[in-house]
């Protein structure tokens, strides 16, 4: 979007104190880490799939793009400096709080735990360099085997004592399968007081007996995207007030929407119910200065109206 209007309120909100609650590592590091790391082949292949997701991309194809990136991300040194760099980022955009995700991975030999670490180490310095806070969640994809969502969940209640980490996201493709193999794990999260968000709606191929398994079973104290919620789901979520994280840019660019004004969340938003503006993927589909500039004209807000939005984003924080 490229009116008046827009630019005069995207310049303007690059100058507010902004709240971020949905945020994915993998696809918010800067791209001058990830030109450091890349070989030249590896960073063409990045940049031309950014350019094809920014023009328009279909959702699964869209997912293509976190393997070339975590080609870069293959070490645990790589993976504190790209959490010291994404608090870089959220300065930049004057983002003062960030609740950021990231999945755990066994690299080079190293455990879960290493990789955590890792992440909080950099993050511990980014916040102090940067004056930025950014608790931390913990994903986990639908198709994680038990065994790893255990050890996962373990490791959030482990360092959830030392007050940095704050939840457990539950991503990846929604396509693939429904989360039945991580419900245990899940309720330990829950039995141990850590709230969870639940990636949902996200293509129109989820069944209506999938998005109600999950919220049942669940009990999700938000939600991500619910683009493609069925009748009884958007009914759960309404009845239940529960949050929705809406990415408007990220929902347009993967196809989830035709235009940015189709968007569900955007009526609900207008009808009261609890929504949150976020980026998804702030390096893939732009930083959230921008897409609360794209909210504020679709939903016809004044600038004072837009930092109330971000005053009430902080209480649904889960720290």
């Amino acid at each position: 979007m490229e009116t008046s209007k827009y630019k005069n309120l995207l310049d303007k909100l690059k100058d507010i104190n902004k709240t971020e609650l949905h945020a994915h590592l993998g696809g918010a590091v800067p791209m001058d880490f990830i030109q450091k790391y890349s070989t030249d082949k590896e960073y063409i292949e990045i940049t031309n799939m950014i350019n094809k997701i920014r023009s328009g991309i279909d959702y699964s194809e869209g997912f293509k793009v976190f393997p070339l990136i975590s080609k870069v991300l293959n070490t645990t040194e790589r993976i504190r400096e790209a959490a010291h760099d994404f608090c870089r980022k959220q300065y930049n955009d004057k983002v003062s709080v960030s609740e950021l995700r990231t999945g755990l991975k066994k690299i080079g030999g190293k455990g879960f735990e290493e990789h955590l670490k890792a992440v909080l180490t950099g993050l511990e310095s980014g916040m102090k360099d940067y004056n930025v806070k950014v608790p931390l969640v913990l994903s986990l994809r639908r198709d994680t085997s038990a065994e790893d969502a255990k050890e996962i969940v373990d490791l959030a209640i482990k360092y959830r004592q030392i007050g940095v980490l704050t939840g457990i996201d539950i991503s990846g493709e929604s396509t693939k399968g429904d989360a039945s193999g991580i419900f245990e794990a899940l309720k330990l999260a829950r039995d141990n007081g850590l709230p969870i968000t639940l990636h949902i709606g996200e293509h129109s191929s989820e069944t209506a007996e999938q998005q109600m398994k999950e919220l049942r079973e669940i009990q999700p104290d938000r939600v991500g995207h619910a683009v493609h919620l069925c009748h009884e789901a958007l009914l759960w979520v309404l009845e239940n007030r529960i949050v929705v994280e809406a990415c408007i840019m990220s929902a347009w660019s993967v196809g989830m929407i035709n235009k940015p004004g189709e968007h569900p969340a955007l009526e609900l938003f207008r009808k009261g119910h609890p929504v949150v503006f976020c980026t998804d993927d702030s390096t893939l589909f732009g930083d959230l200065s921008e897409e609360l500039a794209l909210v504020a004209c679709l939903c016809d807000l004044s600038i004072e109206q837009v930092i109330g939005m971000q005053l009430q984003a902080i209480n649904h924080l889960f720290s």
